[in-house]
């Protein structure tokens, strides 16, 4: 969170409960196959963070947001906007129907809002996919974040306490799959790659994000 996004928080009283879901990071180190340290950086300094900015989850983004609009806030969860006419009246897939003055589509790269409103979007594949998940936090990561590359490669694992699970992502350097990638294919490129890669592997949760 930096720049406009700052100003956003503070005009909705919202920048001190976002401080405190700060991660905190300190520092990010890079290691050999065997576990040994090439470097340890400043976390601040790679991010480029300064001033105001922060960093947070977005689970915990999301919880702030919502527990300061639930009050006057409808929120509908469970169910999916399946079509969308020219009047903004919207169809569920619960099978309501609905008409609405304006409809945002704020539902990721991937968008079915935004298809069923402008149709397909080309997608440009930019050389790499990103796998993202849960894992147990074995390492006992305490507010840094380990980076071990090969070529082609590189895992990533956080955490911001050692009593709290890590996040760890797998890039892996790829032509167009044509298709969504998948826990298979992240399973293919880095088991048996060293370090901790494996134990990694086998500890991703079911909120894996594959794209």
């Amino acid at each position: 969170i930096r720049g406009a996004a700052v100003e956003v928080l503070k005009r909705m009283d919202l920048l001190e409960a976002a401080r405190t879901a700060d991660t905190g990071m300190r520092h990010i180190t890079y290691v050999r196959p065997d576990g040994r340290p090439i470097a340890r950086l400043d976390a601040n300094l790679l991010m480029g963070r300064r001033g105001d900015d922060l960093e947070l989850f977005r689970t915990d983004l999301s919880r702030i947001l919502y527990d300061a609009t639930a009050g006057d806030v409808e929120y509908v969860f469970g169910d999916a906007v399946t079509a969308i006419g020219p009047d903004g009246e919207v169809t569920f897939a619960g099978g309501a129907r609905r008409r609405f003055d304006l409809v945002v589509g704020a539902d990721g790269l991937h968008s079915a809002t935004r298809k069923l409103a402008v149709g397909d979007v080309p997608l440009r594949h930019l050389g790499a996919y990103i796998a993202f998940g849960t894992v147990p936090n074995h390492l006992g990561l305490d507010r840094e974040e380990v980076f071990y590359a090969r070529p082609g490669r590189m895992v990533f694992v956080y955490g911001t306490g050692p009593a709290e699970p890590a996040r760890a992502g797998f890039v892996f350097a790829s032509p167009d799959l044509g298709r969504r990638a998948t826990r298979a294919d992240v399973v293919a490129h880095f088991a048996g790659r060293g370090w901790e890669v494996d134990r990694l592997l086998d500890g991703l949760g079911d909120d894996l994000y594959v794209d």
